[in-house]
């Protein structure tokens, strides 16, 4: 997955639901794929389970977030970081500043539109740093 461009995936699942015949409670594929969304993205992608007819939410097994977090981590220069979001965030401003550099140089013309989203992605990585730390004091309460 640390080859796949999140945003990408997302976007061509387009409202797609992740389907498998394993029991909310046990190790799935698309826990996987559901955690990796949440985790770079910030979105929520709800368990749930049909009941009588009714559809209803129900929580994934936690450790399955926590141990992906934990091996990317792993495998990451968090270089500060401590939310793999805002690490995500901040390294697609730095390529998007970088592509702005390119662009720059191979046609004289100016790029600002770039290094302003660029400029934009590194203070929602700060947010998202922000909000992982508070989510973080919450927990240990």
């Amino acid at each position: 997955m640390s080859k796949l461009d999140p945003e990408q995936v997302y976007s061509e699942l387009d409202n797609s639901i992740l389907l498998c015949y394993e029991p909310n409670t046990e190790f799935c594929h698309r826990h996987i794929v559901a955690a990796w969304l949440e985790i770079l993205l910030g979105v929520e992608v709800p368990e749930v389970k049909i009941k009588d007819d009714q559809i209803l939410l129900v929580d994934r097994p936690a450790y399955i977030k926590e141990y992906l977090e934990n091996v990317m981590r792993m495998n990451r220069n968090m270089r500060g970081f401590k939310s793999l979001r805002a690490l995500y965030l901040f390294e697609k401003g730095e390529k998007l500043e970088l592509l702005a550099d390119e662009l720059e140089a191979k046609t004289g013309e100016c790029y600002d539109d770039y290094r302003q989203l660029a400029c934009f992605l590194r203070c929602e990585a700060d947010m998202a740093e922000d909000e992982y730390k508070k989510q973080c004091r919450t927990k240990k309460k």
